[in-house]
């Protein structure tokens, strides 16, 4: 938790900052990174809302990017740590060469959420995913940084604010 907020402040101390709202919910985001359209596929997935960081050279072929999907739980006897274990499951079964996964539990401004960091495969890319995961009203909010290993210590503070910043409405 120390370090969550210690690198979040930091951050916070050399970014500027653009917010996206809407009826369901807001955060803020990086103002270089750009707001991407959302296509049926997407849609389909559940992602409600994708911001990509600009490339960090000529030669990087991965852009890091930060999304929300947004699931309706139908069945309302799933809680958050419910959610979270299923979520685990599927991250094990989904994630190639899977190393160095952490789970924890944490409060944010929005409230009571689980945080998963782990590292592994997709395609031919060794990624680093961080993501955050709320149950509120029957609805699962997973907010997911996707970068390139090598490079997610510096995406790793930016997102630490995205997230802290996120409230539901």
């Amino acid at each position: 938790m120390i370090s969550f907020v210690l690198g979040t402040f930091l951050y916070s101390q050399t970014g500027i900052w653009k917010m996206f709202e809407n009826e369901k919910y807001s955060l803020q985001f990086p103002t270089g990174w750009k707001i991407q359209e959302i296509n049926d596929d997407l849609k389909n997935a559940g992602i409600e809302f994708l911001a990509m960081a600009d490339k960090e050279n000529a030669q990087d072929i991965f852009r890091e990017n930060v999304n929300l999907l947004v699931e309706n739980i139908k069945d309302a006897t799933i809680d958050l740590k419910t959610y979270a274990q299923k979520s685990e499951d599927a991250i094990k079964k989904s994630i190639i060469e899977l190393k160095r996964f952490h789970k924890k539990t944490i409060m944010l401004p929005s409230g009571e959420c689980y945080v998963f960091q782990y590292h592994g495969k997709q395609s031919s890319l060794y990624l680093f995913w961080y993501q955050v995961v709320w149950v509120k009203n029957s609805t699962a909010y997973i907010l997911t940084l996707t970068s390139d290993e090598k490079s997610h210590w510096d995406f790793k503070r930016a997102f630490e604010v995205i997230a802290q910043s996120f409230m539901i409405k």
